[in-house]
Formats: C-alpha cells, sequence, structure tokens
C-alpha cells in the first residue's frame, strides 16, 4: 500500500469515526443525552446546548490534531503502517474520554433542576400488560427455533470440512475484497483450520445470544397511544427478528464460500457483501425508528440513573433484563448486573487485552 492510498483509507475510517459521534445525540432516543436521562422538555435547556456545541467542536478539533498526525508519521517519518493503528486507536480513545468528560458535566447540570434522580419524569407510568408479554413470549420462541438452523448448519458442515481436511487447498483464503478477491492466506494445517471454523461457529453462538438478547429486551409503550404502540412493537420484534436471521445465513454463506475458495462467479459474493452491508444499515435504521425511543414510553428500572456507569454500562442486580437499550449509541448494552453479563464483559475484556498486544506487538517487530 502506497503513502496516497494508505492516507485515504485512514481519512475514511476517521471520517466514519468523526460523523458517527458527532450526529450520534440525533440518532438515540429523545429521553436522553450524552447517556443521562432527562425529560423532552429540558432537552432544549440552554446549558445542554452550549455543551452540545462544546462537544462537537472539541471531536472536530480532535480529528484535525489526529489527521495532522497522521500526515507527520507518513511523509515525515515514512510509518505508514504505525500510523494507520495509531490513529484508529488515538482517535478512539480521544472520542471516549471527550465523552466521559461532556457525560459529567451533563449529569452536573441536571443536577441544577432535578434535586432526585428518581425525578425523571413526574408522570412516568409503569404499564405491564399480560396479553401483550404473552404475544412476545411467542415471538422469542419462534426465533429461538429459527435462530438454531444457522447454529446447526454451521455446525455441521465444520464437521463436513474436518472430515474432508485432505481436499480442502494449502493455501486457505481468510479474507476477501468486497469485489470478491481474496486478499488475506493462511497455510493449511489442522491447527488453522480448526481455529477458522471454530471462530465462525463461536460468532454464530454470540449471534444467537445477542439476537435473542435483542428480541428478549424490556419494550416500552408509549402511554398515550398503547393499543397503537403495542402493535407497533410486535411489527419492530418481528422485523429485528428476520433480520438478524438473514445477517447470521448471510454470514454463513459468506464465510464458507471464502473458505472452501469455491470457484464461484465473483459478483456473487459482491451482492452477498452488498446485502449483508444493507441488512446491517436497515437493522440500525429500524432500532432508531423503534417505539422504544418515543418520548411518552412507560417508565423501566433502566431509566433510574444510579444503575448506569458513564451512562454506557448497566449494572442492575434486580433487573433479570440480558440487554437494554443503549442510551448513547444504536443497539443495546448488555447488563452487567446479569450473571450471563457478567461472563461476557468479562471475554470482551479479555479479547480486547489480547487484541491490543497483538497490535502492539506487530508494531514493535
Amino acid at each position: 500500500m502506497n503513502k496516497i492510498e494508505c492516507l485515504f483509507t485512514i481519512f475514511s475510517a476517521l471520517i466514519l469515526m468523526y460523523a458517527t459521534f458527532y450526529f450520534m445525540p440525533h440518532l438515540i432516543g429523545k429521553n436522553h443525552i450524552y447517556g443521562v436521562s432527562i425529560n423532552q422538555e429540558h432537552r432544549d435547556y440552554p446549558d445542554f446546548i452550549t455543551l452540545d456545541k462544546k462537544f462537537k467542536k472539541l471531536l472536530f478539533i480532535g480529528f484535525i490534531v489526529i489527521f495532522i498526525l497522521v500526515l507527520a508519521l507518513v511523509f515525515m517519518f515514512d510509518k505508514i503502517e504505525f500510523s494507520y493503528s495509531i490513529s484508529i486507536i488515538g482517535f478512539l480513545l480521544y472520542e471516549s474520554i471527550l465523552y466521559i468528560y461532556i457525560h459529567k458535566k451533563v449529569k452536573m447540570t441536571k443536577s441544577k433542576f432535578c434535586t432526585e434522580l428518581s425525578q425523571i419524569s413526574v408522570d412516568s407510568k409503569l404499564v405491564i400488560d399480560m396479553d401483550f408479554i404473552n404475544e412476545k413470549n411467542k415471538i422469542i420462541k419462534k426465533f429461538k427455533i429459527l435462530y438454531l438452523i444457522p447454529v446447526l448448519l454451521t455446525f455441521g458442515i465444520s464437521i463436513f470440512i474436518l472430515l474432508n481436511y485432505n481436499q480442502l487447498p494449502d493455501l486457505i483464503t481468510t479474507h476477501s475484497t468486497i469485489t470478491g478477491k481474496p486478499d488475506g492466506f493462511m497455510e493449511k494445517s489442522y491447527l488453522s483450520v480448526f481455529k477458522l471454523i471454530g471462530l465462525e461457529f463461536c460468532i454464530m453462538v454470540l449471534l444467537y445470544i445477542t439476537s435473542i438478547g435483542a428480541i428478549k429486551a424490556r419494550i416500552k409503550v408509549d402511554t398515550n397511544k398503547i393499543e397503537e404502540s403495542k402493535t407497533k412493537n410486535i411489527k419492530y420484534l418481528n422485523k429485528i427478528g428476520y433480520l438478524f436471521f438473514i445477517l447470521m445465513i448471510m454470514m454463513i454463506v459468506q464465510f464458507f464460500i471464502v473458505f472452501l475458495s469455491l470457484k464461484i462467479n465473483p459478483n456473487l459474493l459482491t451482492v452477498i457483501n452488498i446485502i449483508m452491508l444493507l441488512v446491517i444499515i436497515y437493522l440500525m435504521v429500524t432500532y432508531i425508528n423503534s417505539p422504544n425511543l418515543k418520548f411518552n414510553s412507560s417508565y423501566t428500572p433502566d431509566n433510574d440513573e444510579k444503575y448506569w456507569i458513564g451512562g454506557i454500562i448497566y449494572n442492575n442486580p434486580n433487573d433479570p433484563s440480558f440487554m437494554v437499550d443503549k442510551r448513547f449509541g444504536i443497539g443495546w448494552t448488555i447488563n452487567l448486573g446479569n450473571p450471563i453479563g457478567k461472563i461476557l464483559y468479562i471475554l470482551i475484556a479479555i479479547f480486547l487485552i489480547f487484541s491490543l498486544f497483538s497490535v502492539i506487538k506487530s508494531l514493535l517487530l
């Protein structure tokens, strides 16, 4: 990769990270601002607007500084690979520190007009509808069975590959471009094959857990239009359920076509990659338009400020929910107070530490 290609790749990644954080406050629910729960009527509070402008200003300054650093590393010190890693990790770290700083400022500002954290909304309602809960449980049961198909399919194909190990090519493709051109390879060995198919199986199991957790996540009903809200929520749960299923199937097809180096029309793999990207985008759009994010949504335990760490990590041992809606970001977050949640957080931490050491090691070699 030459210097111009390197700069284009880094700039594209930084722009994506910058845009994601810049527009994130506008993509989350109307009851939250920088991870802090507020009333809709307080969202236009002058101090909140000032903090939002400050966040965007500091974010832009950080983006410029990081990009100037990249230019220096590439053209003055000829550190092409190092510049890519340091820019992504550095900007991500800067964004995280900036978010925590603004989050604390917002929380302090909120205390000016809210003396008790529990007084998030004086007219909050707790809505429990057994008919709706039963309907939701039927949906959960349906997708628990449906999601077993890609998991069992992955397991079956993996066994088939191991049984036909001698038929595999000497160089196994591990990655390909969006156009279907292989650009990553690994020498064939029992260990490498087992690692790759084991990783794919673990990804499928993790997707199974995540998908079911997303569907089981607590639903908030619009207290002004209860019946209409229930209908919309049922449609929403079915939609995200089928989107996750399509995503799992497409991932299996993509992985094994690349892994087995199947002789197919390269355009087919391109189509598969594009479909996967569109499914992910549509899933994000569906979540953003979720009935859960409406202003008049019913009160639930995850509205309580005391259970949130930095507005990012939800820790409520008394809440049986495995996943809840994020306060800052698109999607769901895991309940640290849940036993399974604790295990996943530990595994994620181990994975991140291992990945960080791998990056540092590769840069030093």
